[in-house]
């Protein structure tokens, strides 16, 4: 029995001289949610793509279960890169939520999500319609269906996106900043939707700013910066009681109340 959804073993990421991820590992077991924090620029949002090899890293490994992303074991016994489409399938088993949406404008709030099922799963068009409603009535936009993305406000559009990362029906779900694009007054709407999530024991990624929200469903939370963990542990001991001084520089932009007045809702 594999003990872990995902592992990422020693990641380091370079952009020619500049080294943006160093040596950075986590284990992360089913059901767990994760929120990344950090300063802008502390690597967070790079290590999410290196999970799902949007952004190959460097050195390092990612495993997803017992299967290494991005390479395959030869008869040899040599790893090698695994073709175009067994990567696809493979990323199959992430789910990416992106910062700035990233929905097809020329396509409705169900054409969006029922595109993945169709094209990596082979589902017929109304086996994927089907699973498309179903995920558009959980996150309160059924009735937007037919709707075009130019259409809906941004916590609608964000919410799209959530359908169309869970319509593969991934075991893990990765949030890049997935509230930072939007109005204030429209962020609780999509966080509502992960809490909801986390609630379920979805295993989930969350790079985010939302110390609130952090509080409120992390099982963890990791504290970045210039690409190295500076800290980890259970939101009450890193986001209450930090050990790392530049843990406590950071937060202090964001702690004015006691932790049980500071949840989100």
């Amino acid at each position: 029995m594999v003990e872990y959804a995902l592992q990422a073993k020693n990641i380091r990421k370079r952009f020619g001289d500049l080294e943006v991820l160093n040596d950075v590992s986590i284990d992360v077991k089913s059901g767990e949610v994760i929120c990344i924090l950090g300063p802008s620029g502390s690597g967070k949002s790079t290590f999410l793509r290196c999970l799902n090899w949007l952004s190959p890293p460097t050195g390092g490994e990612v495993w997803i279960g017992d299967e290494r992303l991005g390479f395959t074991t030869s008869k040899g016994g040599a790893e090698v890169r695994v073709s175009d489409a067994k990567l696809r399938q493979q990323r199959s088993h992430l789910g990416m939520v992106f910062q700035s949406f990233n929905l097809w404008p020329h396509r409705t709030a169900l054409e969006n999500v029922i595109e993945g099922p169709i094209v990596v799963q082979g589902l017929s068009k109304a086996e994927a319609r089907k699973r498309g409603l179903a995920l558009l009535e959980r996150v309160g936009l059924a009735a937007r269906s037919d709707v075009y993305p130019s259409r809906l406000s941004g916590g609608q559009q964000q919410r799209v996106a959530i359908a169309r990362a869970l319509a593969n029906e991934p075991e893990i779900l990765l949030f890049d900043e997935p509230t930072s694009a939007l109005d204030p007054e429209l962020v609780g709407e999509v966080l509502d939707v992960m809490k909801s999530l986390a609630g379920q024991h979805r295993t989930m990624i969350v790079v985010t700013h939302e110390v609130g929200f952090a509080k409120e469903a992390a099982d963890r939370v990791i504290f970045m910066d210039q690409g190295y963990i500076v800290e980890q542990g259970h939101p009450s001991e890193v986001l209450v009681n930090p050990k790392e001084a530049r843990t406590k520089q950071f937060l202090k932009r964001y702690i004015y109340q006691d932790f049980k007045q500071a949840s989100i809702k």
